[in-house]
């Protein structure tokens, strides 16, 4: 098979932004302003009480493009006749493929038998099914039962990417240090417009800004803020989101306000959050778990961070420290609420796995792009976590009979702001592009 793919001679015709590169889009992203974005939520008068702040902070977070990289890379059986189409498929979204089996083979739907087999490892990538529409074409083509199998190279430059984004934020306080406006700018391509632009042409995406409109903190005023940067990398969902990227740039930024008014930064999200407030319980559980504000080894920093969504709430702390440019996680504490725990090691494993996975986007992963393609291949050039760089994790699950919420994607979004916080203790560096790795040594 490989020899046969070899000795195809191809003619490529150029993407629609052959030029398209890293940089183009980073540019792309900076040069749209917030007084041009689409106002996606609104309280009180930012504007005005920004105007009149005593304190004006300022910062901006980049996050590049990540690629899902399950160990398994994508693949398909198929076994197509006159009568039938039999498909066996690692797949998150076993009707979509029935419907997109079907179209490509010319039968019609109940002739279509979707299998789904044990997937090693989907985030949100098995949800798409262009995979299934590529191995269905070849068995139609070669007239005889296929099994397609990508290398990790088509499944790296092939793949449907978590979107790349950019975010501008600004906070005022008054001379009291009290939190008093809060906007955030949010520049990212749509996953939803990329896949149907003319449901999303007015340039509204409310899921692109899960986790800034509903910003747990009580702050008076408050602007969110989107501009839709479509660019022609494909994206797809990847676990937790947009959570993942929204949540961290929040945290992050929570942290330096309270570095910038002395206040201690679990006070500081305490203060603000209501005393009802499921979230508020894990940040105060895990203050108590972790003895909060811990001693500190030599060379070692401590942070926070904490977020809510698919219905659970999380707070992670982590412990780190950095040595010749590069850093090391030694610990993390997990504390969730997720409402009746039905599979505690069930519930272990879900967390255990996303701080890894969470951990590996923070520390090397980047989608490379180059002359309108992806250059990232293999991963020597996509670096993921090893076995050497995963830190010790505790998880402590808040017994409760709140409502239930999930529990595979909760994890992923206050891992990276609370390692983040943590280096910024450690060094006093605060990193605010990723990927971490080179970030680091570039700043001393």
């Amino acid at each position: 098979a490989f020899r046969g793919r070899d000795a195809l001679k191809v003619a490529w015709v150029d993407g629609p932004e052959p030029d398209l590169d890293n940089e183009s889009i980073s540019g792309l992203f900076a040069a749209k302003k917030a007084e041009d974005a689409v106002a996606m939520g609104s309280e009180g008068d930012t504007a005005a009480t920004l105007a009149n702040a005593d304190i004006v902070l300022e910062s901006v977070y980049e996050l590049p493009y990540l690629s899902h990289s399950p160990m398994e890379p994508m693949n398909c059986t198929v076994r197509l006749t006159a009568e039938a189409c039999d498909v066996w498929v690692p797949i998150q979204s076993v009707t979509w493929a029935a419907h997109a089996a079907a179209r490509a083979c010319g039968l019609p739907a109940e002739k279509v038998r979707i299998q789904p087999t044990y997937a090693g490892g989907g985030f949100g990538r098995r949800l798409m099914v262009d995979y299934v529409v590529q191995a269905v074409q070849i068995a139609k083509a070669a007239q005889k039962p296929i099994q397609l199998v990508w290398t990790r190279e088509d499944d790296l430059r092939q793949g449907m990417y978590r979107p790349a984004s950019r975010h501008e934020l600004r906070a005022g306080l008054d001379a009291g240090g009290n939190l008093t406006a809060w906007s955030h700018h949010l520049a990212a391509p749509s996953i939803s417009g990329q896949m149907n632009p003319a449901g999303h042409s007015e340039g509204r995406d409310e899921s692109a800004v899960d986790g800034i409109l509903n910003l747990p903190y009580g702050i008076p005023n408050r602007d969110t803020l989107y501009s839709m940067s479509n660019t022609a990398v494909p994206t797809c969902w990847l676990r937790s989101v947009y959570n993942t990227q929204n949540a961290l740039a929040n945290e992050c930024f929570m942290d330096e306000i309270a570095r910038e008014v002395g206040v201690d930064p679990v006070k500081l999200r305490l203060d603000l959050l209501p005393a009802d407030s499921r979230l508020r319980g894990t940040l105060e559980r895990a203050k108590m778990e972790w003895g909060w504000p811990a001693k500190r080894a030599d060379g070692r920093g401590h942070g926070v961070a904490c977020h809510s969504c698919f219905g659970s709430h999380v707070t992670t702390m982590a412990e780190v420290s950095a040595e010749e440019g590069t850093m090391t996680v030694h610990r993390v504490l997990v504390v969730v609420d997720c409402g009746p725990v039905v599979h505690p090691d069930g519930m272990v494993n879900q967390i255990e796995g996303v701080v890894g996975f969470a951990l590996s986007h923070l520390m090397g992963e980047e989608v490379v792009v180059e002359n309108g393609g992806v250059k990232s291949a293999n991963f020597d050039d996509y670096p993921i976590l090893t076995c050497a760089q995963m830190p010790d994790v505790e998880v402590v699950a808040i017994d409760s009979e709140e409502e239930i919420g999930g529990i595979g994607e909760p994890g992923y979004p206050p891992l990276g702001p609370a390692v983040l916080n943590a280096l910024f203790d450690a060094t006093g560096v605060r990193i605010k592009k990723l990927p971490l790795a080179g970030q680091l040594a570039d700043q001393g």
